[in-house]
């Protein structure tokens, strides 16, 4: 199942398979590889719990291409996980990115200001209009600020 489909089917193991994402893509950035088009759907749990990255088809690049993707698979993460999560699922969604952004990992890979920066330019974008806004934008503007 994709990461977007565990979110969306309220699936108990979408936690742990965000967890598992995040800190797989920040590993294929640790070693220089960006991946492209990280969004959800494109992020898949195996049956014995791996994550598996797939669908390659955007190419992004430049010198702060890593955080751009981080983002994007954030905000997205987080898109997928309002649609039918529970105000306490999403407290738990906050509670991972929390912990994997104060993560050494995190703090090797990453300028964590530009990368919020991205996020924070996500939750605008999509604040007004178009097929990703959150349902409640409310909701959405609380998640942002628990992340900042």
């Amino acid at each position: 199942a994709s990461l977007a489909d565990l979110w969306n089917n309220g699936d108990p193991r979408a936690p742990v398979a965000t967890g598992l994402a995040l800190i797989k893509l920040a590993e294929s950035h640790n070693k220089g590889f960006l991946l492209g088009d990280r969004w959800g759907p494109n992020e898949l749990l195996t049956a014995d719990g791996e994550i598996m990255f797939v669908d390659f088809d955007i190419e992004i690049f430049g010198p702060e291409a890593k955080e751009f993707e981080m983002a994007s698979m954030l905000y997205f993460n987080s898109y997928f996980a309002q649609q039918r999560s529970s105000v306490e699922d999403l407290k738990g969604l906050t509670d991972i990115y929390k912990e994997f952004i104060a993560s050494s990992l995190f703090i090797k890979v990453y300028n964590k200001s530009l990368l919020l920066d991205y996020l924070t330019r996500y939750f605008s974008y999509f604040a007004n209009e178009g097929k990703y806004r959150w349902r409640d934008q409310n909701q959405a503007s609380q998640f942002l600020k628990s992340l900042l």
